[in-house]
């Protein structure tokens, strides 16, 4: 249909205005005027066109010429209407079945895709009804260690595990009778060689064969469980040595608070864990302003971490702890500085021993200073008392030439007592 003249033909009009259009003379009629000469050229004195409908689609306009004129009369018109109406219905069953031959394409293609992707996954599929098992794929048969055609028509609670059977059950008769329950949870399957195998299950209810059946996925999550196993098992030994390593550790946050500690550290002055984290790792040191000004710099980036420097540490009960600290920074992805990691050595028994070692070298030296002055003495005792005996008789030759009552005699007397006494502080030297 044209609104110009030449397309404003009995086809486009009936087609435009979804009605008959009837000319019974076209030599006649003044709608005819455009394409007349045309007509008549091939012989067309009349014509009718009525459009092909059929609800609100138009499929086409059936058109009728003739060589005569009067010739579309009420019986004509309401014949062509029941065909045109015919032909209508007739397009749209052969359109109907073309769209449902193309969903019956697209369903079958579907169910393959939907088979294919049941059959191939990875996870068992599992469909349960009535507590029996409606359906498996091969994956499930798999799990168990047997074959599709042996768990189909059998109840599902011969593949659980006794310890898990109870949660099961009822996790289903909940889920059946239309209370929401949480669809995934993990379990344990009981295999066809009565090992275990340990799974994920995820659940929802859907139709089956016009009634509500659970629709089952079946994940094997054995690696998941080595895997996490392995994790709790390193975590307790890496927690072993943390809280029982000889030496004291720490982690301080980038405001230099203690945000973990070993049992050890927290033993070594006599706090819980609980007490010292929080609060400021300064707190708990003699010279509290230069740890904090030390701690301060290093979170800043103004100080390197320390290597095997000492601090004197303050005990909860007020004594004292000399360790040795050794540093290391915490850093985030772009490397900044988020906190400092430490450990700490008592080295009270090393300063009691070096304390010691100092005590003995001095007890050595004063040893080894008597000792000189020792053999220095001897030396100087043999001389004098080969002096002494030169002294003591000359005074006892002089005594026998004096009587007892002359001067003399009491002096010489007094020098052989002396020499006696000093004899005597010799021998002890």
């Amino acid at each position: 249909y044209d609104e110009n003249e030449t397309g404003n033909c009995p086809t486009g009009i009936a087609g435009h205005t979804r009605r008959a259009y009837i000319c019974q003379d076209i030599s006649q009629d003044p709608r005819v005027k455009s394409w007349r000469d045309s007509a008549l050229k091939y012989g067309f004195l009349s014509s009718s066109a009525f459009p092909i409908i059929l609800g609100d689609k138009l499929y086409g306009v059936l058109t009728i010429y003739s060589g005569e004129v009067n010739l579309f009369g009420s019986e004509e018109v309401d014949l062509l209407r029941e065909v045109c109406g015919d032909i209508a219905l007739a397009l749209n069953s052969i359109e109907l079945e073309k769209e449902k031959k193309e969903a019956e394409k697209k369903l079958k293609e579907s169910e393959e895709k939907y088979r294919n992707l049941v059959e191939r996954a990875n996870d068992g599929i599992v469909i349960i009804q009535d507590g029996i098992m409606k359906f498996v794929n091969q994956r499930t048969a798999d799990f168990w260690g047997g074959t599709i055609n042996e768990i189909i028509g059998t109840p599902f609670i011969k593949y659980i595990h006794p310890d898990e059977l109870d949660k099961v059950e009822q996790r289903y008769r909940r889920r059946i009778s239309g209370e929401i329950v949480p669809p995934i949870y993990e379990t344990i399957l009981k295999k066809k060689d009565g090992s275990s195998l340990y799974v994920e299950i995820n659940e929802g209810i859907i139709s089956h064969e016009g009634r509500p059946a659970d629709w089952v996925i079946i994940r094997d999550i054995t690696e998941r469980k080595k895997a996490e196993q392995a994790l709790r098992e390193s975590e307790e030994r890496f927690k072993d040595l943390f809280d029982n390593a000889p030496i004291g550790y720490h982690e301080l946050d980038n405001n230099g608070n203690i945000i973990r500690v070993n049992r050890i550290e927290a033993e070594m002055l006599g706090h819980s864990v609980e007490e010292m984290i929080g609060k400021p790792v300064w707190k708990f040191v003699v010279d509290e302003e230069l740890s904090r000004q030390t701690i301060i710099g290093k979170l800043s980036g103004k100080l390197p971490p320390g290597k095997q420097f000492e601090r004197v540490y303050r005990r909860k009960d007020g004594s004292t702890l000399p360790v040795l600290i050794d540093d290391r920074f915490i850093t985030d992805k772009e490397g900044k500085v988020i906190g400092i990691r430490s450990i700490i050595q008592d080295i009270s028994e090393r300063r009691r021993m070096e304390e010691e070692r100092l005590f003995l070298q001095e007890q050595l030296r004063q040893s080894q200073k008597m000792e000189a002055i020792g053999l220095l003495a001897g030396g100087v005792t043999h001389d004098f008392n080969n002096l002494l005996t030169v002294i003591k008789g000359s005074t006892q030759l002089s005594l026998m030439d004096l009587r007892e009552g002359d001067p003399l005699y009491a002096n010489l007397k007094e020098v052989e007592r002396a020499a006696d006494l000093v004899r005597q502080l010799l021998a002890f030297s």
